[in-house]
């Protein structure tokens, strides 16, 4: 797929952080840190590495500019909003393009560099109520966009979660840079990034309790394909529930046959 979208509940966040790469790739970068999710994330000078804009990492400042903007922050994960940084941020921040604010809804003019502009593939966050929903594409690919199609996309997903007048959203490095590795899928790129947003899910230990096993299915319902399953008695770790399913390592499985170990 040329595109991955993950709507994560802000409840279910155990952690979330901004890790520098260090040369890592983002399959390492995931393996080493035990992220969840993972995402190519803040702009960064090409021949030096180093981040430009504002970066701030668990209290220490990386990158600081001479102007205010909006900008993501957190504390912890769960915690996480769109306010104007640095003064307002938290023990993280990172400043990206602001696509859609109070003052900038769809169809508003947007202020980007000329480097952040034509068709390409793009990685984003937005925050609509209570969830954060990590967006990637692949350049090259049918659904690259323009900044503003990129918006307006952000703005329809929003829409199934909060009103439009409340939905917080930041671009973040795209094009050639753009990848991702969800639950559900991955967005590859060659191209070794400065750094990545990562989010660590909240998760709970269960037992198996039908004697016949439980299946594991593509998706959170009974109409989603079957994939596998677990016997009796596997103790499963859930990272995330939806309308009555777990996410497990494997897939979903129905949360009515687990109990807690």
């Amino acid at each position: 797929m040329s595109k991955q979208i993950a709507a994560i509940p802000l409840a279910d966040i155990a952690r979330a952080g901004m890790v520098e790469a260090k040369g890592r790739s983002i399959a390492q970068v995931q393996a080493d840190e035990g992220c969840d999710y993972i995402l190519n994330s803040y702009f960064y000078n090409m021949a030096t590495g180093r981040p430009v804009g504002h970066l701030k990492i668990n209290g220490g400042v990386l990158a600081w500019a001479s102007w205010s903007c909006w900008g993501l922050t957190w504390d912890v994960g769960n915690d996480l909003r769109m306010v104007v940084i640095p003064a307002s941020g938290g023990r993280n921040w990172v400043s990206g393009v602001e696509l859609l604010t109070p003052g900038k809804g769809p169809g508003a003019k947007l202020a980007y560099d000329g480097a952040y502009g034509g068709k390409r593939g793009r990685s984003a966050v937005l925050l609509a109520g209570d969830k954060l929903v990590l967006y990637c594409s692949g350049d090259g690919s049918g659904d690259a966009k323009t900044p503003e199609g990129l918006r307006d996309e952000l703005a329809e997903i929003g829409r199934q979660y909060a009103a439009s007048k409340d939905l917080r959203a930041l671009g973040l490095d795209s094009g050639g840079s753009s990848q991702c590795r969800f639950p559900g899928g991955s967005i590859s790129s060659a191209r070794r990034v400065a750094g990545y947003f990562c989010v660590w899910m909240r998760s709970d230990k269960y037992k198996v309790t039908p004697l016949q096993g439980l299946n594991i299915r593509s998706g959170p319902g009974v109409h989603f394909r079957k994939v596998g399953g677990y016997t009796c008695g596997t103790l499963v770790t859930v990272f995330e529930t939806k309308s009555g399913w777990g996410r497990t390592a494997k897939g979903w499985v129905s949360m009515a046959y687990l109990a807690n170990a």
